[in-house]
């Protein structure tokens, strides 16, 4: 499944899986909304932000040293 489907899969789950309580906060760079399980009724924090997502796919390669 490339990136694309994947994206899209992920984002109708979403949808069908859970509902939109409250937009928390919303700017240029992204939105956070408080979202609940339409099942289980457990709440969480969805994070959302535009752009290219070739940042995220290259961070798991790349590690850090802690001083």
């Amino acid at each position: 499944m490339g990136v694309s489907a994947t994206y899209t899969w992920l984002s109708e789950r979403l949808d069908l899986e859970f509902e939109e309580l409250r937009l928390l906060t919303e700017g240029p760079r992204g939105s956070v909304e408080l979202i609940r399980h339409r099942e289980s009724g457990r709440q969480s924090i969805l994070r959302s932000f535009p752009g290219n997502g070739e940042v995220s796919r290259k961070l798991p390669d790349r590690s850090c040293r802690i001083k």
